[in-house]
């Protein structure tokens, strides 16, 4: 199980956390690599938005 909670913060900043339930021992190194990345290409990719 996954669960995720997106807060906003003031100042424009967003606060997203996640919580992983049942992963084996063996994947949760890779899990982690995983969501990492796919943070880093969100990061990326909301460049390109100017603030509201």
């Amino acid at each position: 199980m996954v669960s995720k909670k997106l807060v906003v913060i003031l100042h424009r900043a967003t606060k997203l956390s996640e919580h992983h339930e049942g992963i084996p021992e063996e994947a949760h190194d890779d899990c982690g690599r995983g969501w990492n990345e796919s943070f880093d290409k969100l990061e990326s990719n909301m460049k390109c938005f100017k603030p509201l």
